[in-house]
């Protein structure tokens, strides 16, 4: 079987890729990973994979409003900037 690879596909996949990095690996886990890949036999699209899936299924904190406004803006001084007294507002528009 013999299939043409499009025009740029191959410098899209790596202007995608920032960084390149290299694992090593016990026997078990290097089979583990080989058989996960198939006929494929991309480890990285494996890795990869199982990344992705590992984020998604933990949620962002950057979503959270909460954790959002204790990283991006800490509390400042007085009565009037703290997050006391203005929690309510700056989280939640009240």
């Amino acid at each position: 079987m013999h299939f043409e690879i499009p025009a740029g596909a191959v410098d899209m996949l790596y202007d995608s890729m920032k960084h390149r990095t290299q694992l090593y690996l016990n026997e078990a886990q290097h089979r583990w990973l080989r058989q996960r890949a198939g006929k494929s036999g991309s480890i990285a699209g494996v890795v990869r994979g199982l990344i992705d899936a590992e984020r998604a299924r933990r949620p962002d904190p950057a979503g959270d409003p909460l954790l959002s406004y204790l990283v991006e803006e800490a509390p400042g001084r007085g009565r009037e900037e703290t997050s006391v007294t203005s929690l309510d507002r700056d989280l939640y528009g009240r």
